[in-house]
């Protein structure tokens, strides 16, 4: 059999379509031009790492939280860093202008 490159979802696809037991495994493998090795070692991968889809959102949900979390405690340091008003004078300039620099203004002071 010809050697094709295939992607995650149509593996998925033909996996699903074997399963579902409508075709017998060596007409779908002849149909996809797929050998019947490859099929079962697809079969075993989606065993392997099929939970992986049903951790994802939890991951997604906790990596979320933590994004949030890491931002409005950059904006308490930056607030809390930043020199404002007549505090400002007090710093020594090239640090507001690197601290400047570092949030995207480009003011030299």
């Amino acid at each position: 059999m010809k050697r094709l490159k295939w992607e995650s979802s149509q593996k998925l696809k033909i996996v699903q379509e074997g399963l579902s037991g409508q075709i017998e495994i060596r007409k779908l493998c002849n149909k996809y031009q797929v050998s019947q090795v490859i099929y079962y070692h697809w079969i075993e991968q989606l065993l392997q790492y099929g939970q992986k889809a049903f951790e994802s959102k939890n991951i997604t949900k906790r990596k979320h939280c933590l994004q949030s979390e890491n931002q409005r405690l950059k904006q308490i340091i930056g607030d809390l860093s930043i020199p404002s008003g007549d505090t400002a004078d007090a710093w020594p300039t090239s640090i507001i202008r690197r601290v400047s620099q570092s949030r995207g203004n480009v003011s030299t002071g």
